[in-house]
């Protein structure tokens, strides 16, 4: 089942930490979107394919809201791709091999990180239980 808090604050997070990216660099990247997933996989807790999911889905929101932006920025500011596209579309020859190579290179990394924070939640699980019993950050049980 998808927790939408945990995919509601990892859009958050993506858009804020790639607007302080855009202001201070007036460039774009898409690193405020894995910073997102990650998030979001960590929030969602210890399995990966809930981790995977949930980084997905972040930075297919997140997505939603960054593609008009871009297409706003080229048209009005003559803006450039975001930083790693500018550099693999000249390796593109049709426009099957772009639309691919684009696809998988906005959501396979996103997965892979989402992954990355669900592990990280496990391991924060694993440590020794800290104040009160609880374990990790953001384990709301009360042990009886």
């Amino acid at each position: 089942m998808t927790r939408w808090r945990a995919v509601v604050a990892g859009f958050a997070l993506a858009a804020c930490s790639e607007a302080i990216v855009f202001l201070l660099t007036g460039r774009v990247t898409l690193v405020g979107g894995l910073a997102g997933s990650a998030f979001a996989g960590y929030l969602v807790g210890p399995d990966p394919a809930d981790g995977a999911w949930h980084g997905l889905l972040s930075a297919l929101t997140w997505g939603i809201v960054l593609i008009p932006g871009l297409v706003a920025l080229a048209v009005v500011g003559g803006g450039t791709l975001p930083f790693p596209f500018e550099y693999l579309a000249p390796l593109f020859d049709t426009p099957g091999e772009a639309t691919t190579g684009v696809l998988l290179a906005v959501t396979l990394p996103n997965v892979a990180v989402g992954i990355l924070g669900s592990l990280s939640r496990e391991r924060d699980g694993r440590d020794e239980d800290g104040p009160g019993g609880v374990d990790g950050w953001l384990d709301t049980e009360n042990e009886a």
